[in-house]
This record gives C-alpha cells, structure tokens and sequence, in this order.
C-alpha cells in the first residue's frame, strides 16, 4: 500500500454502542451497493459509467422535462412571474479564482450558518439541516487546500458541530490532497473543501436499510444549505463525485467500509466569466 494511505490496522473506526445493533449481513449489503456507484476511469468505462450510449442521447435528456403517456386530460398554466432569470447566478463553478485568503472568519460563519448545532431555546440539539430521528449520521471533514496570511493552516479537520470547532486530523497529508478529491486537473485548487462521508452504522442501527436512503437525503440537505449559506458570503461553490471512495476514506484513515464517502463540496471564488450549471 502507498505511503500516503495508513495499514487498515491503523484506520479509525469510531464504534460506539450503536454498532451492536447493525447486522452484519445488511450492512454488507449495503456496502455493496454503495461501491457500485462508485467513480472509475479506465478505456473501457467512459466518465460516468456510460456504456455505448451515442452523444445524440445524452443531450435529449439534459435539460429535459418528462411528460409520460398516457398524455395528461389538461394542463393548468401557473404564473410565470417569477420564474428565474436567465442572468440569475445560482452560485456554481467549475474553475476558482486564485485568491488563497479564506480568512478563519468566514470559514467559521460558513460553518456555524450551514451546521453548527443550536445551543439553546427549544430546537437545543438540532441542525440548520433535517437528520431521520436526528442521528445526523452524515460526518464531514474540511480540508484546506491553500490559505493566506490570516487562516487556519492548511490540513484536514474534523468538523465538531456541538462544539463548533474544528479537530486537527492526522491523516490527510495535503501533498496529495487535490489528487484525492480529485481536482487535480483545476487551474488553482478551491480554498476549502468538505468531504461528506456517511457513518454507515450510525444510519442503520435505528432505520436499518431505510437509514441509508436517509443519509443521502441528509447529504443533499447539508450542501444545500452550505450553498445557501456561501451565496450569502459571496462564495461559489461546487459539488463534485469525480473521486475515488476507497482512496478518500484510506487518506482520511477512515475505515472504508464504515465510513462511505458521498460528496465533495468546494468554496472559494469564482474565476472571472466563469460559471456553472
């Protein structure tokens, strides 16, 4: 095994009590399924997993709409006065700008906006986001890729969202971060990323298999509301799946089988007549 990745010894696993409750059949199962969505890039699987499927194809079903048959017996038109606006930014990017100050401030109002855990009143506990039972099974690392004068220095960290704190992690060493997260090929690295991985026994133990389906649902809320959130700093962001699950948990020291990562969600600014989708 390289030397950027720990011996699977070596690897947290993080396996309170809960994980008595998991059956190890399903939670196979579930692994299983997982790993088929995978990224792979090789001759024979194109980017994406498509498999002779013309290029005519694919663009009839970007940005399409689905009318099944049989045909609908009426349509009722709905207002269109605030429909979006074609020159509307949604805040999304591929390529960021090479400012490198992410200052400490606004990675903390980032975070404490999108995630951190309210400390009083009558929702003490809760999330800006929706979590099945509130477990909130999704964990996520930040992983500063470059920084300025007045950041926290570059490194991974564990995002604490009780303590609002971030815990220096051992693991993750930089020199191969953006190959792993898979931004290898960008002109300049985004500032901050956050790779969301799902607790796999935490999800399971209480809504067994329906847990997995819920954890997806909470990793789509999480980046939804860091995007909002980011919009409002005057952040970009992007999401991206272009990565390798087994290399991302092996960096990160994660057991690869206990902590399933879903989503790599970038900052920083966006490059001038750059935009997204």
């Amino acid at each position: 095994m390289s030397a950027m990745f720990p011996k699977p010894s070596e690897m947290h696993e993080f396996l309170p009590v809960w994980n008595n409750y998991v059956d190890p059949a399903m939670h196979r199962s579930v692994v299983e399924f997982h790993s088929k969505g995978n990224w792979i890039r090789s001759s024979e699987i194109p980017l994406g997993g498509t498999r002779g499927i013309s290029q005519e194809s694919i663009e009839s079903a970007t940005f399409s709409q689905l009318k099944p048959a049989p045909q609908y017996s009426r349509l009722v038109p709905l207002e269109k006065s605030e429909m979006p606006d074609i020159a509307r930014d949604f805040g999304t990017t591929h390529q960021f700008a090479s400012e490198p100050d992410f200052s400490r401030e606004l990675l903390s109002k980032l975070l404490l906006n999108s995630f951190a855990a309210y400390a009083s009143g009558e929702r003490a506990g809760h999330r800006p986001y929706p979590s099945a039972g509130g477990l909130y099974p999704v964990e996520f690392f930040v992983v500063i890729n470059r920084t300025g004068h007045h950041s926290i220095p570059p490194g991974a960290y564990h995002y604490l969202p009780v303590d609002h704190a971030l815990g220096a992690w051992s693991y993750g060493c930089l020199e191969c971060g953006t190959t792993v997260l898979g931004y290898q090929d960008a002109c300049h690295p985004p500032p901050v990323s956050l790779v969301y991985l799902l607790n796999l026994h935490k999800a399971l133990f209480k809504y067994q298999y329906r847990g997995y389906r819920h954890g997806l649902m909470e990793v789509g809320s999480m980046y939804q509301q860091a995007k909002k959130e980011a919009e409002k700093l005057s952040l970009a962001s992007h999401c991206w799946s272009n990565f390798s699950d087994d290399r991302i948990s092996r960096w990160l020291g994660l057991h690869p089988e206990h902590y399933l990562p879903v989503l790599v969600q970038s900052f920083g600014w966006r490059r001038e007549n750059n935009h997204g989708r």
